[in-house]
């Protein structure tokens, strides 16, 4: 958890860069349906032309009311068919298994797995790819 400081510096980083021309990260906010109130963040970042990665973070109170998942398909669309992406792509730890049907549901898929690629909270873990690509995508797809 942040404090009020690095919240302001992170806020301030991402309004700059979303300024920056070409645009190469998009930070949103996910709000409640209920009373707007921010239940999370999702953010496409552009890594090279034509493939970008997401991530999405929502609070655990908001967990199973289906926020990121249409966040994310929101967001897959925009990738597609605004920005012209080919390829969207996302990673989640083994042991989180939620995070992946959510990005199961708007059409992206098991791709495999990164062998101990991250050092987090004191240890090497996998990430477990997904992956979605234009020429497959489509509203529709949705499971």
């Amino acid at each position: 958890m942040r404090d009020e400081a690095a919240t302001r510096a992170y806020v301030e980083e991402n309004i700059e860069l979303a300024r920056r021309e070409p645009r190469t990260k998009y930070l949103l906010v996910i709000e409640s349906a209920e009373d707007a109130s921010v239940v999370g963040t999702i953010a496409l970042v552009i890594e090279s032309p034509g493939v970008g990665s997401v991530g999405f973070a929502v609070r655990r109170s908001a967990w199973g009311r289906g926020y990121a998942g249409a966040a994310l398909e929101a967001l897959l669309g925009y990738a597609f068919t605004t920005l012209g992406l080919h390829r969207v792509w996302a990673g989640h730890e083994p042991d989180n298994t939620a995070s992946g049907r959510v990005l199961k549901r708007p059409g992206m898929y098991l791709e495999g797995t990164r062998r101990q690629d991250v050092f987090l909270r004191g240890a090497w873990r996998d990430t477990i790819l997904y992956a979605a690509l234009a020429p497959e995508w489509s509203p529709d797809t949705a499971r």
